[in-house]
């Protein structure tokens, strides 16, 4: 069963240990087809040993499941186009293009391929109603 970290200082070495491992998953992810990588190879691109990696996802897809989880995460607020009408139309507009996209399938693919993959599908699902609020909430003021 995959195991994953919770409840993590933000700005410790856990999250540094992260960022190193995720960014070392997306530096292979230019240069191999993901099922040639390995945890080693991450490893040793991330600088930290694969027993970090394993300690801390389990396998190797629990891993590629948080980096793409991470990468759905909206870099910002939905746009505010000044009604509820526009705003929503502009979000799914873009949410579909995102993820209609070959990019946005392999995201979902990856978050979804896992032993966790009901956790996962609602942290997605959290992201969504997120956005939606802030939409919501923006229409009501």
């Amino acid at each position: 069963m995959a195991k994953v970290v919770t409840g993590l200082r933000p700005g410790g070495r856990s999250e540094r240990i992260q960022t190193a491992v995720h960014q070392a998953v997306k530096e292979l992810q230019k240069d191999f087809e993901q099922s040639q990588i390995t945890i080693p190879m991450i490893a040793v691109q991330a600088g930290v040993t694969p027993s970090t990696i394993y300690r801390r996802w389990g396998d190797i897809n629990q891993l590629f499941s948080d980096v793409a989880l991470n990468e759905l995460k909206p870099d910002m607020e939905p746009k505010d186009l000044g009604s509820f009408q526009q705003d929503i139309t502009a979000w799914v507009e873009q949410y579909f293009e995102e993820y209609a996209s070959e990019v946005g399938q392999d995201l979902l693919r990856d978050v979804l391929y896992t032993s966790n993959s009901d956790s996962n599908a609602r942290k997605c699902e959290t992201l969504i109603i997120q956005q939606l609020d802030i939409i919501q909430n923006r229409a009501k003021l």
